[in-house]
């Protein structure tokens, strides 16, 4: 997602701030094509329970009433 390759762009501009690493400028030099190559990893039960807050959110029931539904499957 774009909130997230923004994420990542800025800490690796921190990461060169702070290092002066030639890995991480190399990175941002050619971010377009690099970009696609992070990959979000995620523990499955925490997914679950994001999704379940977004659906929450959206159809106005009560956030922790979809948490523990999605807690118990």
């Amino acid at each position: 997602e774009d909130e997230d390759a923004e994420v990542i762009r800025d800490l690796l501009t921190r990461h060169v701030y702070y290092t002066q690493s030639t890995v991480a400028q190399r990175i941002l030099a050619d971010w377009k094509r690099y970009e696609r190559r992070f990959v979000k990893v995620m523990p499955k039960d925490y997914k679950r329970v994001l999704e379940a807050i977004e659906r929450a959110r959206e159809t106005g029931i009560p956030e922790d009433e979809a948490v523990m539904e999605a807690a118990h499957g």
